[in-house]
């Protein structure tokens, strides 16, 4: 089992990148938050792995922190939450405000995330919050300019992902961005996103 990839970024896209390690590339899927994270193709990228086997794929999930692979594996424990979904609240909530929204019974930021629903949500809250106590919230997330385009682009790509409508993400990220000038993707992703669920959090 796949457990760290330590490597070169090949190829990167709003839905995975591809991490060459010894010749070999593997194609990861990440959080949206991530993505800028990494940086450019040719830099260094070294990621925990959570290694998914079934009948017809080998599918690779990457973050940053051991934590957040933990965090990850946790999610997917649930009753109802596969892999689709628990990235998802990934990339639409930063580690610490995911935990955080958990262990206060926050439904209104669990249920901001597309595909989670009100029963969903509580369910979530109910089985995973006396499983957090280790959880420290993540690694913080260094803040980044939101002039950069890369940063615009991979909100837009990420807000795309997540199934929102091109019009609708455009007016969103103009908004945000124009709102929170220093803040880092994670943020932008889920004011963008409570911009357009009509402000939910």
């Amino acid at each position: 089992m796949i457990r760290l990839l330590e490597g070169t970024l090949r190829h990167r896209t709003p839905d995975f990148v591809v991490v060459g390690c010894g010749g070999v590339g593997y194609r990861v899927r990440v959080p949206v938050p991530l993505l800028s994270k990494l940086g450019s193709v040719g830099q260094a990228a070294v990621l925990w792995i959570h290694t998914q086997v079934r009948d017809d794929a080998i599918s690779l999930f990457g973050f940053e922190a051991h934590e957040d692979l933990e965090l990850f594996e946790t999610l997917i424990s649930i009753n109802g939450v596969g892999a689709k979904i628990a990235l998802a609240m990934m990339s639409t909530l930063p580690t610490r405000r995911l935990v955080q929204a958990v262990r206060d019974g926050d439904l209104r930021t669990l249920t901001a995330v597309p595909g989670i629903g009100k029963r969903s949500a509580e369910r979530i809250v109910v089985e995973l919050r006396d499983r957090l106590d280790g959880f420290s919230g993540g690694a913080a997330g260094a803040s980044q300019a939101t002039g950069d385009h890369g940063l615009v682009a991979d909100l837009e790509s990420g807000l795309a992902n997540l199934g929102f409508k091109t019009k609708d993400i455009s007016r969103a990220v103009e908004k945000v961005v124009a709102a929170q000038p220093e803040a880092d993707l994670g943020e932008l992703l889920a004011a963008a996103i409570a911009e357009m669920t009509g402000g939910k959090r």
